[in-house]
């Protein structure tokens, strides 16, 4: 009774393999991107808020909101509790800023704290594969792949950063559904395995609702669910800047 689900796997490997041979990188990417709605649809949103929540494996976690402004503006508010932390890219510098009900603190972002989050600015409203030249990133056919008993198409991404990611590709749909992201903590490399689904139209584009993610070998998960998108929000480039000094949250002393 094991077998066979071995076997179906290594058939619909074949079969993926075999349709691989007559694929190109251009070729995934640009069904990836028509799969989705098309370059045109793609290009006509200028600016999104989402509103999301994160479950850690613990069951914590909180609300989230995430604002993105072409062409590589993001910022990230989350609440954990009686914490709020907000993370923005401005397109060159980042900061964070911790608030709770006594104390506010804002300090630069640095490193690869830094160099995460203009990963992820720059891959912004579009997503990695998107105007992948005219970002500086390097895309490349990896082969054949099966995630979950699904047969897909793998890319390797070398992000301009230098950072790595391997996209996996549905091989009916071109939609992502799986990815794996190098980076480095403390000096060790690390994988960070993410599944991608529940996709729906937003502003006649389709986005992934959920994400799954945890690192390689562990299998304690965060699951990110987008609740709701707003398309073409008035956000301004000052939203993104670093704020000009802490403001004191201490309760007023009594008169």
């Amino acid at each position: 009774m094991k077998i066979r689900p071995f076997m179906t796997a290594i058939a619909a490997l074949c079969a993926t393999a075999t349709a691989a041979s007559a694929q190109t990188a251009e070729d995934l990417v640009a069904k990836n991107i028509e799969a989705r709605g098309g370059i045109a649809k793609i290009h006509a949103i200028k600016s999104m808020v989402i509103t999301a929540k994160l479950v850690t494996p613990d069951g914590g976690g909180g609300p989230m909101t995430v604002r993105l402004l072409r062409p590589d503006r993001i910022q990230e508010e989350m609440h954990f509790g009686d914490t709020t932390t907000i993370r923005s890219f401005d397109g060159t510098a980042a900061w964070v800023l911790e608030r709770t009900a006594t104390r506010e603190d804002v300090k630069p972002l640095t490193g690869g704290d830094l160099e995460n989050l203009r990963d992820e600015g720059e891959g912004g409203i579009d997503g990695t594969l998107v105007d992948y030249k005219e970002k500086g990133n390097k895309v490349e056919f990896a082969g054949a792949a099966v995630v979950e008993g699904r047969p897909c198409f793998k890319l390797k991404v070398t992000l301009k950063s230098g950072h790595l990611q391997y996209l996996f590709l549905d091989s009916s749909t071109y939609l992502e559904v799986h990815e794996e992201i190098v980076r480095k903590f403390n000096g060790v490399e690390t994988t960070i395995e993410e599944t991608i689904g529940d996709y729906r139209a937003e502003g006649g584009v389709l986005f992934a609702h959920k994400y799954v993610s945890g690192l390689a070998g562990n299998s304690k998960r965060t699951t990110l669910t987008f609740e709701k998108f707003e398309i073409n929000p008035p956000l301004g480039q000052a939203l993104f800047a670093k704020p000009p000094a802490p403001r004191s949250t201490k309760p007023a002393k009594p008169s």
